[in-house]
């Protein structure tokens, strides 16, 4: 015999509805009700809440100002990786150049140079040239073998004494004339700076390594290469040298210009002055530091 019931309550699958969405536990007229967070958004939509327009200007404002304060920060941090950059290929190719000196190294024209060199031409500040001189017992060649180019804002310090861009130490016991450096200040032996547009060459010797200095370096710019050097030259006073020539106030006398007993220091800037980084060549250990 079959049986009715009279009120069957309503089956319910499990998962079909989630349990927060029934209002209670009584299934005979059971209500269905929206989850909070779906009254939260709809409340939320229906108020038409939003941004005003003060707020927007001060958010980008904000944002302006966090935006400049980085690329003022990024800009100080490639200028001082570029000096950096700078300063080490600058040292790199000075113990490059001694290191094929030591090594007897020949040219890509199949010549022995009897001198290695770079030559540091300030009036074009923001590069420097590899050189070589050969044939020095016949007739003196002069090669130019590379053109460094300085990263971007980088430079040889600006002439601002007592500070220039290069200088080349000389001993006290070498010099007949202790000088008093520049702008009067005492010194030790005689201060050789190399200012504005002018010249020096740093250079070394075959077969040790002898590293010497000279305050000038003309022709500065020659014709045509390979140069043949004049007795004049700058370039032929590296050849002739045998020892420190005394020297008086002014670089008195020529020969002077040349020498060995001494100590170079190189000035790499940035192009506002805020940064910079020195080079010494000590040629009497024929060492290279650098701060």
């Amino acid at each position: 015999m079959l049986k009715f019931e009279t009120n069957p309550k309503p089956k319910i699958l499990k998962g079909l509805y989630p349990a927060p969405l029934f209002a209670n536990a009584n299934y005979k007229d059971a209500k269905i009700v929206a989850p909070n967070k779906v009254i939260l958004q709809n409340r939320s939509v229906k108020s038409g809440a939003g941004f005003t327009l003060i707020e927007l200007m001060t958010v980008v404002v904000i944002m302006a100002i966090l935006l400049t304060a980085i690329v003022i920060n990024l800009a100080g941090q490639r200028e001082s990786r570029d000096i950096r950059l700078a300063e080490n290929l600058l040292v790199s190719n000075i113990r490059m150049i001694q290191s094929n000196t030591l090594s007897a190294r020949t040219l890509p024209n199949g010549q022995s140079p009897q001198f290695y060199a770079i030559k540091f031409d300030l009036s074009k500040p923001t590069q420097y040239t590899i050189e070589a001189i050969y044939n020095v017992s016949s007739s003196p060649r002069l090669l130019d073998i590379q053109t460094v180019q300085l990263p971007n804002n980088i430079q040889f310090a600006s002439v601002n004494p007592p500070v220039f861009p290069i200088m080349i130490d000389r001993y006290a016991s070498q010099d007949a004339y202790p000088d008093q450096g520049t702008g009067g200040l005492p010194h030790d032996g005689y201060l050789q700076p190399v200012g504005a547009n002018a010249c020096a060459l740093l250079a070394f010797a075959a077969p040790f390594g002898k590293v010497i200095f000279n305050g000038g370096c003309s022709p500065v710019s020659p014709a045509s290469m390979p140069y043949a050097i004049q007795s004049a030259d700058d370039y032929q006073k590296i050849i002739n040298f045998s020892g420190n020539t005394a020297c008086d106030i002014s670089g008195a006398p020529a020969a002077c210009s040349a020498s060995t007993d001494s100590i170079m220091t190189i000035t790499l800037t940035n192009a506002g002055n805020t940064l910079s980084k020195t080079i010494t060549v000590n040629a009497v250990t024929g060492s290279v530091s650098f701060n």
